[in-house]
């Protein structure tokens, strides 16, 4: 398939979920393999990398929320039907991060774990459940609209 007729076929909420969707799913990527696939993050540490990763990732939430911001008037039923299941699904994804996280927190058996962590490994972590809960939001937006068009 040619991937410029592809990509003019799509309408403008179509087209910004797709960018959302890679945006952000490469910048959770990265930040959950910094967390958990680099050797210093498995040791609870992250270093100067962390306040990188967090000003990076900021500035990527503000540049694709100012591209990708509905345009209202163009919005019909349908359109924001569709953003409330996306929505939804983005909220469903924090709120089972958490459920997770709350109660290895408190298990004897890992405190440890957690407490050992660094404080900037930690931070870098609650922006890792934040940015994946965006890039999940953001697959539902375009896989919604990709499945309308079949």
């Amino acid at each position: 398939m040619d991937i410029r007729a592809f990509a003019d076929s799509m309408g403008r909420d179509e087209r910004a979920a797709w960018i959302a969707a890679v945006a952000f799913g490469l910048v959770s990527a990265y930040v959950g393999w910094t967390l958990f696939g680099a050797p210093a993050g498995r040791a609870g540490e992250v270093g100067g990398l962390a306040e990188v990763v967090r000003w990076f990732a900021v500035v990527l939430a503000l540049v694709v929320a100012w591209a990708v911001r509905p345009d209202a008037e163009a919005l019909d039923e349908h359109d924001r039907h569709l953003m409330s299941r996306s929505g939804n699904a983005a909220a469903r994804w924090l709120g089972f991060c958490l459920l997770v996280m709350a109660p290895v927190c408190d298990m004897d058996s890992l405190r440890g774990n957690v407490v050992s962590r660094s404080p900037e490994w930690i931070k870098t972590w609650v922006l890792f459940v934040m940015l994946s809960s965006i890039a999940v939001g953001a697959c539902a937006h375009a896989v919604l609209h990709w499945r309308d068009r079949r």
